[in-house]
């Protein structure tokens, strides 16, 4: 198994039930799973704490290049407080000539809880947003063949 670089991981929302689309080019991207943990040290235990975990949470954060259509969509799904299906995973191009297995995908239901734009003076905008997770996140397997259709728009640009 090769290394995945930073330029090609990517968050990418669920335009429907066959339609992925990466909101643009990533500038950065992360997935955090936690574990809440409690203590169940009993009379047993002696001096030792013992724990356990009883609950996962998950999050996503992506710093993208700012466009007119990914904000828009990422705006309305956050003022109408509505929940975006997002999936974590490799980016397949031909581009990168990349040969791992990118069929594995992380993907779950998640509220954006923050959302901005920004840019410098002479510099290209970007969107930050941060993904706060709603129930499981699952390994899940699908290819370009599974009847889903994946938004390359900017697979080969701003390189």
């Amino acid at each position: 198994m090769g290394v995945i670089k930073g330029r090609d991981l990517s968050i990418w929302v669920e335009e429907s039930d066959t339609n992925l689309k990466r909101l643009a080019k990533d500038r950065s991207c992360s997935i955090s799973v936690e574990a809440e943990i409690k203590s169940i040290t009993g009379k047993t235990n002696g001096k030792w704490v013992k724990k356990r975990a009883i609950r996962l949470s998950w999050s996503m954060t992506s710093s993208n290049l700012y466009t007119h259509d990914g904000f828009d969509y990422l705006f309305e799904k956050m003022v109408n407080m509505e929940p975006v299906i997002v999936t974590f995973s490799p980016i397949r191009s031909t581009v990168y000539g990349q040969t791992w297995d990118d069929k594995k995908r992380y993907r779950g239901e998640a509220y954006i809880t923050q959302l901005s734009g920004s840019a410098d003076l002479g510099d290209i905008g970007q969107v930050s947003i941060s993904l706060e997770g709603s129930g499981s996140l699952s390994r899940v397997d699908f290819t370009d063949e599974s009847g889903r259709i994946f938004d390359r728009t900017f697979d080969d640009k701003f390189e």
